[in-house]
């Protein structure tokens, strides 16, 4: 397995691990209604910019992408756009990999504060890593059909 910057072309497969992991693994936390507009949506655009700038990672297994991360910044601040594992590669640390390669690009930018919403199922990764909660759950609509999250940030040295 590897874990590399995600390259042009790629989104397709990049948005297919995203909606893999989210109809595979976010289910158990988040349940079925929550899935549905959620974990079925169209590719179209959304991550062509962002591996264009060299913001997303992918874990790749066997010639196939696993695992997708993406980070943005605005400012003096970042946000973790994603972080989403498939069950292929979940528990084995790609997770925390990712997330160490977003710090640390967030820390080469001088940024001091990285904001997130996670799902219900990351939420403990997030603690593990550092990450403390900004705020109560909130919900957002995706597709048609609310989605919970809890709101994180992460403060760096």
């Amino acid at each position: 397995m590897t874990i590399r910057l995600a390259k042009i072309g790629e989104d397709e497969a990049i948005h297919s691990a995203h909606m893999r992991s989210i109809r595979e693994v976010c289910i158990h936390a988040h349940g079925e209604s929550e899935v549905k507009g959620w974990g079925y949506r169209e590719c179209g655009d959304r991550w062509r910019q962002s591996i264009a700038e060299g913001l997303v990672w992918v874990v790749e297994h066997d010639g196939h992408i696993e695992g997708v991360s993406c980070i943005k910044f605005n400012g003096d601040h970042a946000h973790i756009h994603s972080l989403y594992l498939t069950p292929i590669v979940l528990g084995q640390g790609y997770g925390y990999a990712l997330m160490n390669r977003m710090i640390e690009m967030a820390g080469e930018r001088g940024i001091k504060r990285i904001d997130l919403e996670s799902t219900l199922n990351a939420h403990h990764f997030y603690l593990r890593v550092g990450f403390v909660d900004a705020g109560p759950m909130g919900q957002t609509d995706i597709g048609g059909h609310p989605v919970r999250y809890l709101p994180m940030f992460y403060m760096l040295p």
